[in-house]
């Protein structure tokens, strides 16, 4: 929680507006890890408490989203982030209540759980999750962890989409190992779901004038954030 608030803190400086961040602890009844309850859709014999991922995500949905809004200064725009078996729960909310969160930020996800379970969802769901207006960063570790993770798989589905109106993307790393990709995910993941945001005001020298027919004009923008920039000549 305070890593990722300390990341989130350094973007503020330049790069993303103010966020909150929510932080759902992990619990240990009787010294069981629930990661595998909550983030699995499926139940595979391995792990016995498996399963319970539509049950975490009802939780999410009619509990943890609504005391927010009630309780702190929100705009409705949420930013779902999840690593290995979190990756498993952030693809699968994102396919089964695409409405909660605008953003996805999914680190070196076990898309291998049951059999490549996700990539079969995400292939059952391509067709309504194209349209949406989300942002999708999806991290890997480059050569075989990229393929036995499951990650090429779905990657193979969203390029084969071209994926229209949905900011998808897969960064592969060559220098990680998969605990760390929980870190450069949140930082890279928060600047690529905020693209094109920036703290000064863009301004534009000249700001007015005539543009002669035939004639070149040059002007200046002054801030160093801006990588793409649109304009009209009518």
């Amino acid at each position: 929680m305070q890593v990722v608030s300390n990341i989130r803190h350094s973007l503020n400086i330049q790069f993303i507006p103010e966020n909150i961040i929510v932080s759902i602890p992990n619990v240990y009844p009787n010294g069981a890890n629930q990661r595998g309850r909550d983030f699995t859709p499926t139940h595979t014999d391995g792990m016995p408490e498996s399963g319970g991922a539509e049950k975490f995500l009802s939780f999410i949905k009619t509990e943890l989203l609504p005391y927010i809004n009630k309780k702190y200064k929100t705009n409705g725009e949420n930013t779902l982030y999840g690593s290995s078996l979190g990756g498993i729960f952030a693809m699968y909310a994102l396919c089964k209540e695409p409405q909660l969160f605008q953003s996805y930020l999914i680190a070196d996800p076990a898309w291998w759980w049951d059999s490549n379970f996700i990539s079969g969802l995400v292939k059952e769901h391509l067709d309504k999750l194209i349209p949406l207006n989300k942002t999708v960063l999806i991290t890997a570790r480059e050569g075989a962890p990229y393929q036995y993770m499951g990650i090429a798989k779905v990657d193979s589905l969203l390029v084969a989409a071209k994926a229209n109106g949905a900011h998808w993307k897969t960064m592969q790393y060559s220098d990680e190992t998969h605990n760390a990709m929980i870190f450069r995910t949140i930082y890279d993941g928060l600047k690529y779901t905020y693209a094109g945001y920036a703290k000064e005001d863009l301004v534009i020298h000249p700001m007015n004038g005539l543009v002669m027919q035939n004639k070149s004009i040059t002007f200046h923008i002054n801030t160093e954030l801006r990588k793409n920039v649109y304009f009209t000549t009518d």
